[in-house]
């Protein structure tokens, strides 16, 4: 095996897995400030 083929095959899987988290922690703010303008409103 390569070593330069794991490490690029590394890389690209904790960029893919740093998108999905980046993904997840956004829509929940997005979910949290939606959630605090409708209780301002209310």
């Amino acid at each position: 095996m390569e070593p330069s083929l794991d490490a690029l095959d590394w890389n690209t899987a904790r960029f893919i897995w740093a998108k999905m988290i980046g993904i997840i922690d956004r829509s929940l703010d997005e979910q949290h400030r939606s959630e605090t303008t409708f209780r301002a409103l209310k």
